[in-house]
Parts: structure tokens; sequence; C-alpha cells
């Protein structure tokens, strides 16, 4: 079944196609780099084959491309993505390189930050080679109707700037400025609008040196009681440790033979082919009395949530949570010390 995109996307695809005409808007590209072959070409015919390549690259994780009626996508195109693990309510990509290749392909690289309601981050590089050509008439027509068709399945929300927009645009098409939108109106944006052949769409996610994490405490008797009352999720143990002692508390409440849950959550992705170790010490990045985890944490597909409980054998001086990536059997990176006591 084709997919339906939302009125913002449209409204996205109209105003990239349609900034073509006067430039790269300023706020989207944080460094843009022309190699000396870009300035042969034509401003006007670039920047819009650009544009629909940004939205391409926008989309690719969330949807079948095979959707876009500007994309070609046969047996010699290269995909290896993978989607997204959150749903991002904060997106932001970045164009770090745009050439020409020597054969004569586009080739676009960009950083992706997605960012979900719960602050975890997912970061990635992205690289997509492409060659625009000229749509036929019959790529022509399935790029009006699919216009019409997004427009149809949106239309209740669209806003005033967006008919603006539509009215900016026939008034330079030399059609009727009533800002609605049309099969005339589609038909003239259809033809501004390039076919994209995909040769390469590839992502590379990154993992932070340091991973961020936060660290919680709860009695042992307090996260059992909400654990059998939860369902299961990063968005359930995020309500748990809300009930997480601070360091005051747990000072007073620790004795011997006390019991205690501790909670990591990750906010960075972490590197799968890594496993994380957890040392209760007496000074800061040092190893200790190991609370060993396996991969399981890390997992492709998981988000990193540890969860180990402990118990007080002896009351310390000093007491330091340090978490450590482990990279090899000698290799092991310190990405934060927590200190209780």
């Amino acid at each position: 079944m084709e997919k339906i995109y939302t009125n913002k996307l449209i409204a996205f695809l109209i105003l990239t196609i349609l900034m073509g005409c006067t430039g790269l808007e300023v706020s989207r590209v944080k460094r843009l780099i022309f190699k000396p072959e870009i300035l042969k070409l034509k401003p006007n015919n670039l920047r819009p084959s650009l544009n629909q390549a940004l939205l391409v690259a926008r989309a690719y994780q969330n949807g079948d491309l095979s959707s876009l009626p500007f994309i070609n996508i046969d047996g010699s195109s290269n995909i290896d993505v993978d989607k997204i693990l959150i749903v991002a309510v904060k997106k932001v990509l970045n164009i770090t390189n745009y050439c020409i290749t020597p054969k004569g392909n586009k080739r676009l690289d960009l950083t992706a930050k997605y960012m979900d309601r719960y602050g975890r981050i997912d970061f990635r590089l992205i690289n997509m080679v492409y060659k625009t050509e000229e749509p036929n008439k019959t790529q022509r027509e399935k790029i009006k109707a699919w216009l019409l068709k997004q427009y149809s399945s949106s239309k209740r929300n669209h806003n005033n700037t967006l008919k603006n927009n539509w009215k900016t645009f026939q008034k330079e098409t030399g059609l009727h400025a009533d800002g609605q939108f049309g099969p005339v109106t589609a038909t003239a944006l259809s033809h501004k609008f390039s076919m994209i052949h995909v040769r390469t769409i590839k992502n590379k996610i990154i993992y932070p040196e340091k991973p961020n994490h936060m660290l919680f405490i709860l009695p042992y008797k307090v996260f059992m009681g909400k654990k059998n009352t939860l369902p299961k999720g990063f968005r359930s143990w995020i309500k748990v440790s809300k009930s997480g002692l601070s360091k005051d508390e747990f000072k007073k409440t620790m004795k011997k033979g006390n019991r205690y849950t501790l909670f990591i959550y990750f906010f960075d992705r972490v590197n799968p082919a890594f496993g994380i170790d957890i040392h209760f010490a007496n000074t800061i990045n040092t190893t200790g009395n190991s609370r060993k985890t396996d991969k399981y944490y890390a997992k492709t597909g998981t988000w990193p949530v540890i969860v180990r409980s402990f118990t007080i054998n002896k009351i310390p001086d000093k007491l330091y949570i340090n978490i450590f990536i482990q990279k090899s059997s000698f290799n092991k990176t310190c990405v934060g010390s927590h200190k209780l006591l």
C-alpha cells in the first residue's frame, strides 16, 4: 500500500522544491562543501534535485522509498540502512559534503541526529550517491497523482502559510494565483521534479566514546513493588526511577544487609560489540568489586537499561559506582564515575 505522508512533509516538499529557484535556506545547511566540478552546474538546475535528495535522506528510515514516485531503485542500488530505534520528536540534518563523483553521480553526505521525548539520541552519518534524470511522461503523471493524493489526505490541516506559498508559485509559473492546490498546480509542480536514481544509501551509527547516561538507586522492596505493577519498556523504567534515592537518603538508609536496586539509563547508543561493566570502588575511575553485565544490554535492536541489585555487606567510608565500556580483555574505558559516599 502506498505510504500517505503528513501535511508537514508535503509542506516541506513544496518549500524545498520552490527553494531551488532562490537558493538553499541557510538555517538548513550547517556546512556545504562545493567541489570545483559543482561550479560548472547552473544553480537553478542543481538546487531542486538537491532538495529532493534531502527529502529522501529525511524519509528513507521512516518509510518505503519505493512509495516516492520520483525515486528509481533497481537491482544495482546498494541500500544498507537500519531504521531508527526511537520515535523522534527532534530531527537535525546537516550537510557535510556535496559533490560530483568522477562517474558523474552526485554524492551527498549528512549527519543526522534524532532525539526522542526521553532524551535518547540516535546519531549517524548518512551517505547517498545518486543520479538525476528527467522524468518521462508516465513518471510525470505518477508524480502529479502522488502530489494530489498527499494533498487530499492532509488538506484539512493546511494553513495560510502554505496557501501563500502556493500563490507565489502560481504567480511565478503564470497560473491563476488562488492559493488552491488542484490538478493544474500539481502539473506545474511536477515539472520541478527530477527522477532520483539511487546508487547508494548507507548509514553508519556513531557510538560516542563516553555515552551519556543517568544512574538511580531504589530500595529493593520499593523496586519489586513497582516492577510488578508496570509493563516492560523504557517508559516504565523511567517511572520507576522517580522513586530513586538522593545521596543523603541513600546514606541514611544504608545499613549492613540492606539490599538496593541500581538503574543505569543510557541516552546515547552503546556499541553492541562491547560489554558494560559496573564496579563498586572507593576511588574515582577505578575498578573494584565488579557487577559484570553481558552484551544483552547493548545488542542491536535494544536500548541499554541496566538493572542490577546489590547488598551492603560492609559500610564503606567512600563509595563510587564506576561504569566501564569493555572494548576487549585488556581495554576498558570509564564512561562515568558516580560518588555515593
